[in-house]
C-alpha cells in the first residue's frame, strides 16, 4: 500500500531510551541535567526531548504531565513539530490534563472534530470483526501478525453500525499499515484513500473525525500523515485531510488553520 509522507512524529526524536520508567542512573542523571541546562537557554530540540521525557517517564526521568506540558509549551513556541504533536496528544488521551478533542484538534492542526463520535470510538481486534469484515480483508491480502491485532471501531456514517480502521500488513517499526472499510448497502467495501492511512494501538488514535461530513460520512483528519494534495512538497507538513466521493475517501486540498503558539 501506497503511503503519504508521515509526519515528523514526536517519538523520531534522537534519543536513546533503553526502557519507559526505569531506574534512573549516574549516566541518566548527567545526561537529564545537560538537558535541562540546554532546554533553559532555549535549545528548541532539548526542550521537546524534554517534554517527551517527562511525558513517557523515558530516559531516567519521572513520569511528569505539568514538566512535559511545560518544556513541550517552550519547544512549540518556537514551531517545534514535535511539541505541538506531544502537546495534541495529551489532551487527545487526557493526559495530565482534562481530555479535550477540540483542544487536540487545535494543536494537531486539525479542523473542529467530532467529539461524539470521538467519545464512542472504541478499540477492535480482528476477532471483533463481522465475518464480511474478514473476508474483505482476505480479498485485500491483508496479513496481521498478533503485535498488529488492533484497530478502531467508529460510526462514520451515523447509521449506528461501526466502520473499522484496522491493521492490514505489519510493519517493521512503528504504527501499521491499516485500512478503513464498512458497509455500502450491504456489501463490504474498502473506503480507504488513495495513500492509505496508518494504525495506532489506541482507539482512534492519530485518526481524528471531524464534525464535518460529504455524502454522509463524517471528513477524517490525520495529524501524522502530511498532505500532499495541500502541500506537494511537504513543507509546510500539514495534517492530511479525507472526504468521502464516490463510494469511498479521497484526500482533498483546503487551507491549513494557523497552527497555535
Amino acid at each position: 500500500m501506497g503511503k503519504t509522507a508521515l509526519i515528523t512524529i514526536l517519538v523520531s526524536l534522537s534519543l536513546t531510551v533503553p526502557s519507559l520508567g526505569q531506574t534512573l542512573t549516574a549516566q541518566d542523571a548527567a545526561k537529564l541535567t545537560g538537558l535541562r541546562q540546554r532546554a533553559e537557554v532555549g535549545d528548541v530540540k532539548a526542550q521537546s526531548e524534554l517534554g517527551f521525557m517527562y511525558d513517557y517517564g523515558a530516559g531516567g526521568a519521572k513520569r511528569d504531565p505539568t514538566e512535559a506540558l511545560k518544556w513541550y509549551r517552550k519547544a512549540a513556541e518556537q514551531g517545534d513539530i514535535g511539541a505541538k504533536q506531544g502537546i495534541a496528544h495529551m489532551f487527545f488521551d487526557g493526559r495530565g490534563v482534562s481530555k479535550d478533542y477540540s483542544e487536540a484538534a487545535r494543536w494537531y492542526g486539525c479542523p473542529m472534530p467530532s467529539a461524539q463520535t470521538l467519545t464512542a470510538c472504541r478499540g477492535t481486534s480482528y476477532e471483533d470483526l463481522p465475518q464480511g469484515a474478514l473476508d474483505l480483508l482476505k480479498k485485500m491480502k491483508c496479513h496481521v501478525s498478533s503485535n498488529y491485532d488492533y484497530g478502531s471501531a467508529v460510526d462514520l456514517n451515523g447509521d449506528g453500525e461501526p466502520e473499522y480502521q484496522v491493521c492490514c500488513n505489519d510493519s517493521p517499526h512503528g504504527p501499521c499499515d491499516a485500512v478503513v472499510i464498512g458497509k455500502i448497502g450491504s456489501a463490504w467495501t474498502d473506503l480507504t484513500a488513495k495513500g492509505g492511512v496508518f494504525g495506532f494501538t489506541d482507539p482512534c488514535g492519530m485518526f481524528i473525525v471531524l464534525d464535518s461530513h460529504h455524502n454522509g460520512f463524517r471528513d477524517i483528519c490525520l495529524p501524522y500523515q502530511c498532505s500532499m494534495v495541500s502541500s506537494p512538497n511537504g513543507k509546510p507538513c500539514v495534517p492530511t485531510i479525507w472526504h468521502f466521493v464516490n463510494g469511498r475517501y479521497g484526500s482533498v486540498e483546503y487551507t491549513p488553520a494557523t497552527p497555535p503558539k
